[in-house]
């Protein structure tokens, strides 16, 4: 937790409980205030001492608290965790008592026994500290409450704004056009192709409006929207591009984010020369829990410089839903991508 804000809340209790101490003595007749630069000066000097003991007490609670809250969190074992805590409580406040006391008396020294002095305060700091750990621990709670909020807002923000780029993407003009010119050409060539090529059309524009709003979809319903996409592109270029699909179907049922192997593809074809002489080729394998998706590296002589914006929309959908993330590997003469499965919850 950081220093600058536990102070300011050990200064502002201090502050508040010392004025209530020094106006009950005073109204009560135990230590009459002579004037108001006295109460002043008693609640100053009280509140700074105060602070000190406070911090002295709170560091130990709040490693208290962290370590309870990883082994034994509310709501699990709940009254196993008050009685630790209850007893780490008293030992934390009797061990800071007898230091402060026994440091006290060295600097100022007591009027009184010293055996007395660690009695009483022994007796006081524990009460003290049952409250303080009470306060930290709804402190706690409220900033990691107010802290999960508003990561939960920067995420939803980011989702929104990854998901719109992914439609943009997939319904962007060029892709569409291009598209419909192979269409125009196959109506009049091959009709039987061109239905087959609005099937393929359809079934692509169909997943990306069920599956815009889904986190993660299965495998199988990612490799047959790529299979879809890939027989479309294939109209464009011909025998350029092959496709060797090695997953096995005893991962079909994992999950990965929708349009990621669609990312993959497209950074493929985009940067590497198609041609039927010099085929593209890209695989789909299942490696270690990942599709690894592999293409041979063909460079063009006038290649144009990549933006990475696929990669990293890509990248951000992993870092929403998962701790695995994708790995890029240009291994020389094949580039390697890496789509870790995510749990689905």
């Amino acid at each position: 937790m950081p220093i600058r804000p536990l102070l300011r809340l050990l200064l502002g209790a201090s502050v508040v409980i010392q004025a209530v101490i020094l106006c009950y003595r005073h109204l009560t007749g135990i230590d009459p205030i002579k004037d108001a630069v006295a109460f002043w000066a008693s609640l100053v000097v009280n509140s700074f001492i105060g602070t000190i003991a406070g911090f002295a007490l709170a560091v130990p609670d709040l490693y208290v608290i962290n370590r309870l809250n990883k082994s034994f969190r509310w709501g699990e074992k709940t009254m196993l965790r008050m009685g630790i805590q209850l007893v780490l409580t008293v030992i934390i406040a009797i061990v800071v008592s007898s230091l402060l006391t026994l440091l006290s008396e060295l600097v100022f020294g007591y009027n009184e026994p010293l055996v007395g002095v660690l009695v009483r305060n022994g007796m006081i700091f524990p009460v003290v500290n049952m409250l303080l750990m009470a306060i930290l621990e709804g402190w706690m709670f409220f900033r990691e409450n107010r802290q999960n909020k508003e990561k939960a807002d920067l995420l939803s923000h980011e989702l929104l704004e990854i998901r719109f780029e992914v439609l943009k993407n997939q319904i962007d003009p060029h892709f569409m056009f291009n598209n419909l010119n192979v269409l125009s050409a196959l109506i009049d060539r091959d009709p039987g192709k061109a239905q087959q090529f609005i099937e393929e059309f359809s079934d692509l524009y169909r997943y990306v409006l069920d599956t815009i709003e889904k986190p993660v979809v299965t495998v199988a319903q990612e490799l047959k929207f790529i299979r879809s996409y890939l027989f479309l592109q294939r109209m464009r270029y011909s025998e350029a591009i092959v496709l060797h699909d090695a997953v096995p179907e005893e991962v079909y049922s994992a999950c990965i984010p929708p349009f990621s192997l669609q990312i993959v593809v497209e950074n493929a074809i985009k940067h590497n020369v198609a041609d039927v002489r010099k085929p593209l080729k890209i695989e789909l394998l299942y490696v270690d829990g990942c599709i690894e998706v592999r293409n041979n590296i063909q460079t063009p002589l006038s290649s144009r410089l990549s933006t990475g914006l696929g990669q990293r929309n890509l990248m951000k959908r992993y870092e929403l839903l998962s701790e695995v993330l994708p790995v890029f590997e240009d291994r020389g003469e094949v580039y390697v991508a890496r789509l870790p499965f995510i749990q689905e919850e």
